[in-house]
């Protein structure tokens, strides 16, 4: 919890005051201890010849009237106490000061996190190779799609999951899955800067699946189901907010591209 900087302020003039106060009290309570001695001195001293030993006595009992009071009032007498305790509170209000600069920063640093938070985009997504006769020509077993990521924010982002389907829909139930991608090691974006993730596939399956399509489209332009790829990027800012980025495209045949779902249910950004 901030502590108000005018509670601050009035807990160090507390703190001066008191000092000034006990210092105040403390030397009187020193002049009381000299007054003593020189008052059991006195008779002595003003005979003609008082004894030597008598002398010196009363000169150390001036001197060191001090140690006849308690220990603790050193802490707060002039000057050694007062002083030891000005550098202290000087101290402490440095490091007070200190605080108070670090917090002002971290407050504008989270500001300036909210005003220009990062955003995570799908920039692009390649179905690699797009076609069946491009897979066989290829012939390395290899089919994946390439999602390009962008951070269009003003901000880094942490990604922390990835998680992404091919799938094949019959209407608005998923039918078969072709592949998919499901990361938990988290990167970093920068603002400003890209990153590609590859989505592996089952060759096999993706293959079969694509031939058959292919081959219904060429015969009747007619098709009953659509391959997807969907899925959801979760990312954190420089405040610990974590944030979502859903995509949710549609193949292409014809085009051979991947063509964004107009709705808020598969392409939304936090």
């Amino acid at each position: 919890m901030r502590i108000p900087r005018r509670i601050v302020a009035w807990k160090y003039a507390l703190a001066v005051i008191v000092l000034l106060v006990g210092s105040v009290y403390v030397s009187r309570q020193y002049q009381k201890a000299r007054e003593q001695c020189n008052k059991e001195c006195t008779p002595i001293k003003s005979t003609a010849t008082p004894p030597a030993s008598h002398a010196q006595d009363c000169d150390e009992c001036e001197k060191n009237a001090d140690r006849r009071l308690p220990y603790w009032y050193r802490l707060v007498a002039w000057p050694k106490g007062i002083t030891t305790w000005a550098i202290l509170l000087t101290l402490m209000v440095i490091a007070e000061q200190t605080n108070q600069i670090r917090r002002t920063a971290d407050i504008s640093a989270r500001a300036l996190v909210t005003e220009f938070k990062p955003k995570i985009v799908v920039r692009k997504m390649r179905l690699n190779p797009t076609a069946v006769i491009y897979f066989d020509r290829r012939n390395d077993g290899v089919w994946k799609i390439d999602l390009e990521i962008s951070n269009v924010g003003g901000t880094p982002a942490y990604v922390q999951e990835i998680t992404a389907y091919f799938q094949v829909y019959v209407g608005h139930s998923p039918t078969d899955d072709l592949g998919g991608l499901f990361a938990d090691q988290p990167f970093e974006i920068p603002a400003g800067r890209r990153r590609e993730i590859a989505i592996p596939l089952s060759a096999e399956k993706t293959r079969s699946y694509m031939e058959k399509l292919e081959s219904s489209i060429k015969q009747n332009g007619i098709r009953t189901d659509w391959p997807i790829c969907h899925g959801t990027i979760t990312f954190r800012d420089d405040n610990g907010i974590d944030r979502d980025t859903g995509f949710g495209r549609e193949w292409d045949i014809k085009a051979e591209r991947f063509i964004p779902i107009d709705s808020p249910e598969w392409e939304y950004q936090d």
